[in-house]
């Protein structure tokens, strides 16, 4: 993308940082007294959509408008491919699921990935993975495998989710824009380390936690899966000597707490890219904290709907920088 183009997009992006909720706005969907009413001051503040009939409609909403605006803001799709993944993986499961163990849960796609859902559904049900972009195809093979042999779908998840990771520290090794090797880096790390600490509770033998892990260039795999196998604490002792030495201190309090740091982290991380006018930092640092700012949103809406307490849906809220 030129640099002229790269500058209205930013300037675009900076516009729009100034819609993005800030504490007070969170503190105001906070009082309000159930779902039904903090979905209607959403809307009234422009979030989703004005006929969304209930939560998942408004977030889902949300979520294709952010992606349409950052879709306009991009000369090819290209440019975007790798913040996409998630979304192709996800719907690579749900999709294996819905062909392999037909009724025992329905299939729930998102259209936030490069393929559209009834690409990859086609492809599956055909068992035609070459249909499939490189980045997914030996993982989808596998996983089919996999779960038509042993009806085993968190494993099937596992080799899917290894999958996705692995294709976006691929792609991210091989990215030029600082921003976007960053992204790809923290994002697989966090991953990384979330599976360790599970395996390491589930006491997983420390070959199966180095089979899961996708590795990236901050944290060794092989050391990562040793500490696993050796429990919660040699985990987080291991972590203490990285710079995800914060992930440690919040994973011994609890899981909500890890995750919710693993998102602050990567907005931190990413915030100077905001700074960066010609290139495409600032719109990966926007979709970050907007990411974090749906998520934040979910949660209070899911709260609401089941009537917990606000103090426990507080220490879960994700920073905001609008």
């Amino acid at each position: 993308m030129s640099q002229p183009r790269y500058a209205f997009a930013v300037a675009r992006i900076r516009a729009k940082q100034a819609s993005l909720m800030n504490a007070s706005a969170f503190e105001r969907l906070l009082a309000c007294k159930n779902a039904e009413e903090a979905i209607r001051l959403l809307q009234e503040q422009g979030f989703g959509t004005e006929d969304a009939r209930d939560a998942e409609e408004l977030l889902r909403a949300e979520e294709e408008k952010t992606w349409a605006l950052m879709a306009s803001l991009v000369q090819s799709p290209a440019e975007l491919e790798m913040l996409r993944y998630p979304g192709d993986f996800h719907n690579l499961k749900a999709a294996m699921k819905a062909t392999a163990l037909p009724g025992r849960m329905p299939a729930s796609y998102v259209h936030s990935g490069n393929l559209p859902p009834e690409k990859i559904r086609e492809a599956v049900s055909a068992q035609n993975f070459f249909a499939l972009p490189a980045y997914m195809r030996t993982c989808a093979k596998e996983a089919w495998d996999v779960l038509t042999e042993t009806q085993d779908g968190q494993l099937c998840d596992m080799i899917v989710d290894r999958g996705c990771l692995e294709a976006i520290s691929a792609k991210g090794r091989q990215e030029e824009n600082p921003a976007m090797a960053l992204y790809a880096d923290v994002t697989v790390a966090c991953a990384d380390i979330k599976t360790a600490l599970r395996c390491a509770k589930t006491r997983k033998p420390p070959a199966f936690v180095r089979r899961a892990l996708a590795g990236c260039a901050s944290l060794s795999a092989a050391d990562l899966a040793r500490a696993a196998g050796e429990g919660v604490d040699s985990v987080c002792a291991y972590l203490s000597g990285t710079r995800y030495a914060g992930a440690a201190e919040q994973a011994k309090k609890s899981a909500s707490s890890f995750e919710r740091w693993c998102d602050d982290y990567l907005a931190q991380q990413l915030r100077s890219q905001q700074y960066t006018p010609f290139t495409l930092g600032p719109l990966v640092a926007y979709l970050t904290v907007k990411q974090n700012e749906i998520k934040s949103v979910r949660l209070i809406l899911a709260a609401k709907r089941n009537g917990l307490p606000e103090e426990a849906v507080r220490e879960r809220l994700r920073k905001t920088y609008g």
